[in-house]
């Protein structure tokens, strides 16, 4: 079976958030036997026609917001219409196939007209989010040029028309359809080399003897600025009230983005990791700890610690998808935070790999 798709990630079992989940769904199309054909945007052809059938792809995706801004934001709105205008041709030769299913695995309103052409195409659409973009706190869309969340309403509009939507977290999932959007939940889960490097790490700590020393690692990149925000609460937090555990702090600009006091000794920037360094962090640390402002999708690296046998500590904000499981333990405040700091903590088991039974369906009652 083949289908047609559109991806805005790469597919990599060991890289961000986005290219591990392009990684997951990879591996499932594998294992049922579906091929993809996806969609490259590439400059083809720019005409007059090609200009107007942009306009209408805009209009109808974005409804009409666009071209409100043509005025205040005019270099904006021409650049994203010149864009896909020089694209028409590509959309249409892509849609062409006698295919009749298409899988959008995205969030950016960039990419909505091609999700509109399918539309337009009379394709069946089945959407994966990575996540609701139009709620992520301080997110600018680069096309309308609104603040989170204003566009909210144009992203369930656009979701609200899929056959079928599906959501990495059960709060998304939820909201979704109380605005009338057929979605439902797949969780994120690592392929499967990434899932044989976790249970290595799971076996070497197994075999490691019990240290007195208690370290704690903070794994994220701090180039994003909810990251960064959250990492340097944590830093801040325990050189104020004199935790004397070990915090480790390690990722994309974390040497260059976290302050640390020069007499607070406890707090190591580890900066960029490599996957050895990684993988050593992760053998030897007592937990995983994690301190993130309110957002939308999932943490992939939590589901990925109950793998490798890591207990997680995480405030509420971050715990989308992983409440009251065995071995991940919630802090709402941080004196919680302090108190479980020098609590004993449980080693989560092995989560089951998500059933991915209705995604498949969803695909096949397409052909």
């Amino acid at each position: 079976m083949n289908i047609l798709a559109f991806h805005i990630f790469e597919c990599k079992p060991f890289g961000n958030g986005g290219e591990r989940r392009e990684a997951q769904l990879d591996e499932i199309y594998r294992e049922a036997g579906i091929e993809r054909t996806y969609y490259g945007m590439r400059r083809v052809s720019l005409t007059v026609g090609n200009l107007w059938r942009a306009i209408r792809l805009i209009m109808q995706s974005q409804n009409r917001v666009v071209f409100r801004h043509i005025l205040t934001h005019p270099k904006t709105v021409l650049h994203y219409l010149m864009a896909w205008a020089w694209n028409v041709d590509g959309l249409k030769s892509f849609f062409r196939s006698q295919e009749k299913l298409f899988v959008y695995e995205g969030s950016a309103a960039y990419h909505y007209p091609v999700v509109e052409e399918a539309f337009r195409r009379r394709k069946k659409v089945v959407a994966v989010m990575h996540n609701i973009e139009t709620l992520v706190p301080g997110c600018k869309s680069p096309v309308t040029q609104h603040y989170a969340p204003a566009d909210f309403r144009n992203e369930v509009a656009l979701l609200r028309k899929c056959d079928t939507v599906f959501m990495i977290s059960r709060e998304e999932t939820w909201l979704m359809r109380l605005y009338g959007v057929n979605a439902y939940y797949l969780p994120y889960y690592p392929a499967k080399a990434c899932r044989e490097w976790l249970l290595q790490i799971r076996a070497a700590r197994k075999q490691q003897a019990a240290k007195d020393k208690r370290t704690f690692l903070v794994i994220g990149s701090a180039v994003n600025a909810p990251t960064a925000l959250g990492m340097q609460l944590l830093a801040d937090y325990v050189a104020a009230e004199g935790i004397e555990t070990e915090l480790r702090i390690g990722g994309y600009g974390t040497a260059e983005h976290i302050r640390v006091p020069d007499s607070c000794k406890n707090i190591v920037l580890l900066g960029e990791l490599t996957q050895e360094q990684l993988t050593r962090e992760m053998t030897e640390c007592t937990a995983l700890l994690i301190n993130q402002p309110p957002t939308t999708g999932a943490l992939t690296r939590i589901v990925e610690a109950e793998i490798a046998g890591i207990p997680v500590i995480a405030n509420t904000d971050s715990l989308r998808n992983y409440f009251n499981i065995s071995g991940i333990y919630e802090y709402r405040t941080m004196d919680e935070l302090k108190a479980i700091l020098q609590q004993e903590l449980q080693t989560p088991a092995i989560p089951l790999k998500p059933d991915s039974k209705l995604f498949i369906e969803a695909i096949r009652e397409t052909r």
